[in-house]
């Protein structure tokens, strides 16, 4: 367990400084003194008992953390942007902890281990739970899955990622995750058995460095299925995009539909609406390897089909790609470098 922990350039220096000031002050006579080396040990050793026995501390890296989520390849794009979290909650025989969380602007990854205390073998192919996180944002939308580390062990990772629509960005600060239940999936009978219901609610720092970076200098126009749309903003990162655009215009047709849509009374939206025509571009991340990523499969947007105001945004799911890597984003027919 030791070999495992690690520890930020700030915690050594403070505990050295710490255990100079100690050395440096006169001791008794009767008591033993102890040297320097054999002190560092003891203090590191009782940061791991402290840090297990609490249950609330993730030590290590970031991309240890993430590593099951997204593999080994970018631990070094990970460390840099992402930290470890200290928070964890215990109920209904289960233990939840934020291990820890990296972000840009308007992106969130957030990598979860959920325990079994009675040492049970916990598979991620087929775990659900039912949580909410609350940092305070309006306009959030994202996707959530389950993944081992180490498979056929009494735990699983649960990341979590989450976009918002919000110009401003993610305002760092305080996190509230709230789980209420962990449940497993059964495919025979296609339903849902319940594990344990609980209160498990962790608060915790978002904090992250952003190393995203903004395409635009002003806006440029692309023409989509609905009319003209003047892009406003792209904003891309290692973990995700966003794009805002409005139209000034709409061609005829769309808005004869936008003048004579109703929504209809179950809530769903209708196939084939001006909402979909509005937010229907192309786009497509083009790497420097010749390989190419359609960031439109997946992406999730919102949309005010009276102003006729969109925002395009998602993570890269499953991958972290650092910016060095990227040639250009194309949109619709044009492509804007990516420098």
């Amino acid at each position: 367990m030791l070999n495992e922990l690690h520890f930020s350039s700030e915690q050594k220096e403070q505990m050295i400084d710490r255990l100079m000031q100690q050395a440096a002050q006169p001791m008794p006579a009767y008591k033993p003194r102890r040297s320097i080396k054999r002190t560092v040990a003891a203090v590191l050793a009782a940061a791991a008992v402290l840090s297990m026995g609490a249950g609330a501390a993730y030590v290590g890296w970031a991309s240890d953390a993430f590593k099951a989520a997204f593999g080994t390849a970018q631990t070094e794009i990970i460390d840099k942007i992402g930290y470890p979290v200290d928070a964890s909650a215990s109920d209904a025989g289960f233990t939840i902890t934020a291990d820890a969380v990296m972000g840009d602007k308007y992106n969130i990854n957030i990598v979860y281990t959920i325990t079994a205390e009675d040492g049970r073998v916990l598979d991620a192919d087929n775990m659900l739970c039912q949580e909410t996180l609350d940092f305070s944002q309006s306009g959030m939308g994202g996707s959530s899955w389950f993944v081992d580390d180490v498979p056929g062990d009494n735990q699983v990772q649960y990341i979590m990622q989450c976009s918002v629509d919000d110009e401003k960005g993610i305002r760092q600060g305080t996190a509230t995750a709230h789980f209420t239940s962990i449940k497993v999936w059964d495919d025979a009978s296609e339903q849902a058995t319940v594990l344990a219901e609980g209160n498990w609610k962790l608060r915790f720092d978002l904090r992250y460095d952003d190393v995203g970076t903004e395409l635009l200098s002003e806006p440029i126009a692309v023409e989509t299925q609905a009319g003209t749309a003047m892009i406003q903003s792209v904003n891309i990162s290692p973990l995700g995009f966003r794009i805002a655009a409005e139209y000034p215009t709409v061609n005829e047709q769309t808005q004869k539909e936008i003048d004579s849509f109703e929504q209809q009374e179950s809530g769903k939206w209708p196939g084939n609406t001006p909402y979909d025509k509005l937010t229907a571009l192309s786009i497509v991340l083009n790497l420097k390897d010749g390989s190419t990523l359609d960031l439109g499969k997946w992406m999730g947007s919102s949309c005010n089909i009276y102003t006729r105001k969109i925002v395009l945004r998602d993570t890269f799911r499953d991958e972290v790609i650092p910016l060095d890597q990227m040639e250009s984003i194309t949109i619709q027919d044009v492509t804007l470098p990516i420098q």
